[in-house]
């Protein structure tokens, strides 16, 4: 009998077994080859390398590893940069979980049935999705309580109308560097290759994937490593514009800009697709509408401090969101729906003096409003009349919606868009200045189609064996898990996929080895 890290040889967390065996691992792993030189069947074999062969050290890659690892596989990573964590290592370390003991502290009432009810209005998601059943049960189990097992914390929890009726997003201390250094921490004596950039999956006679081709962009040389199975866990492809437009043409004449991670570009997509994979909710892209265009990057974005707490105009002068909710996914698509790809936001030059502006990618590089009215991106005007003009708005509306505005961020009547807790900043005089709303690309919420154990679907929706998925690659988890407009802490789900890829794969891998 085998022990495994997410099963009954463990007191907790456990996955259970539900995930692996309603998907018939271990049936798949009595009809893997054995590591002779041929099968029963006359084809080739080659012995593996490796138990786990996992493609990304991002984190649902490091969450695979510690798995597969702890249920007695052998391990290798091959990460194409020089560190391992990916796009962890500049997020906020935002999950969203339901019923922690940090909820229940704050006087806070949740449970995954209470997720479960909101899920469709909270992501357009179907909740009736397996995946979406599992995360809902196990976000606090398999996650929370996991990650405070390795020894992390969290501390404050962060309001958010994208997370449904209740507080649900958890901050892990230290944000995503401090995760990086949980699961870098976790990591059993295995081997990682920097460097290594994964050129093609190996798939024999039969059709099993069973290894990677891969080059070593130090040297250029190319390796084959041979494995009992395979995780793809390469992140998302959303700094693929390329992709991003083919995926969805309405964005093709639009100046959409990345947020993405910059590893995120459909590589391990492109492996996986390219043998046959299937693809589910490809088109539900996270966008945001956080920042404008930089000036002096065609592709990037540049944060301004004060844009969630100014009013947003689309081409008829009108607002079209709470611009509080800069930060959710449903405010981006919005942004991207609006006519002409046009919105302006309208700032004066007391708010402009003590703004920041600031280049996430590269803290060296220093931006200012001089430098966006330079770049022809944002405008200025003495009077709103000549704003108006300026950027092709109606001047009468826009002084009245100022008007408006002002009333409700003095909290003189109500504003239809904003909560009162959130009011933005009084704006009386000018100098005025508009600046663009960019469209930003962040996260792709659809991607290869796995089944609950994390192994790849064809497309004539039959597993190819030998193959797994995990994390943004397989649109955060497998399913339509975070539906169209995705949700803020989507990590949670990214760590849950790994965890359960890597010990299905330790099931197959080892088993089969052992026969």
């Amino acid at each position: 009998m085998l022990c495994f890290a997410l099963f009954a040889c463990v007191e907790s967390p456990t996955l259970g077994t539900d995930a692996v065996d309603a998907a018939g691992v271990a049936d798949t792993a009595d009809d893997t080859a054995q590591d002779s030189g041929v099968d029963s069947g006359g084809e080739t074999v080659h012995p593996s390398d490796v138990d786990v062969l996992i493609i990304g050290a991002g984190p649902a890659g490091l969450a695979a590893a510690i798995e597969a690892a702890a249920s007695g596989a052998s391990v290798q990573l091959l990460e194409r940069e020089a560190q391992v964590g990916g796009a962890a290592n500049l997020a906020g370390g935002l999950m969203m979980f339901s019923g922690t003991p940090e909820q229940v502290a704050e006087g806070i009432t949740d449970s995954p049935e209470q997720l479960l009810s909101e899920w469709s209005h909270i992501t357009g998601g179907i909740t009736s999705d397996e995946w979406v059943q599992y995360f809902a049960a196990h976000n606090v189990d398999h996650v929370h309580d996991w990650l405070t097992g390795l020894g992390g914390t969290f501390g404050s929890m962060m309001p958010d109308p994208s997370a449904g009726t209740t507080t649900r997003v958890h901050q892990l201390n230290g944000d995503g560097a401090a995760l990086v250094g949980l699961l870098e921490g976790a990591m059993p004596p295995t081997s990682v290759n920097f460097r290594a950039e994964a050129n093609d999956l190996v798939v024999d006679e039969g059709g099993e994937v069973v290894g990677v081709e891969w080059t070593d962009l130090d040297d250029g040389s190319v390796h084959t490593t041979y494995a009992g199975a395979v995780i793809v866990a390469t992140g998302g492809f959303m700094h693929n514009l390329e992709r991003v437009r083919a995926i969805r043409p309405d964005l093709a004449e639009l100046d959409v800009r990345i947020s993405a991670f910059s590893g995120a570009d459909g590589n391990g997509s492109a492996l996986l697709e390219a043998h046959g994979a299937a693809t589910q909710n490809l088109p539900a892209l996270g966008l945001y509408a956080h920042a404008a265009p930089h000036p002096f990057n065609p592709e990037g974005e540049v944060m301004a401090s004060f844009l969630p707490m100014v009013p947003w105009f689309n081409a008829n002068t009108e607002r079209f969101v709470d611009e509080f909710s800069a930060n959710s996914f449903r405010t981006g698509t919005l942004r991207s729906q609006q006519a002409g790809g046009v919105a302006w936001m309208v700032v004066n030059g007391a708010v402009l003096e003590n703004a920041e502006f600031s280049d996430l990618e590269d803290a060296t590089v220093s931006v200012t409003i001089d430098d966006m009215l330079a770049s022809g991106l944002a405008r200025k005007a003495d009077g709103l009349f000549d704003l108006a003009v300026a950027v092709d708005l109606n001047p009468a509306l826009l002084e009245a919606a100022l008007d408006a505005w002002n009333l409700g961020a003095t909290g003189a009547a109500a504003d239809p868009f904003r909560s009162a807790d959130f009011p933005g900043f009084e704006m009386n005089d000018g100098p005025w200045y508009a600046l663009p709303v960019a469209i930003t690309s962040a996260k792709s919420f659809g991607g290869v189609d796995v089944d609950l154990a994390g192994r790849v679907v064809g497309l004539d929706g039959e597993v190819i064996p030998g193959v797994y998925a995990a994390g943004e690659v397989s649109g955060m988890a497998g399913g339509s898990l975070v539906g169209d407009y995705g949700f803020t802490g989507s990590l949670s789900a990214v760590l849950l996929s790994g965890r359960v890829a890597g010990a299905a794969a330790a099931v197959e891998a080892v088993e089969a080895a052992g026969e």
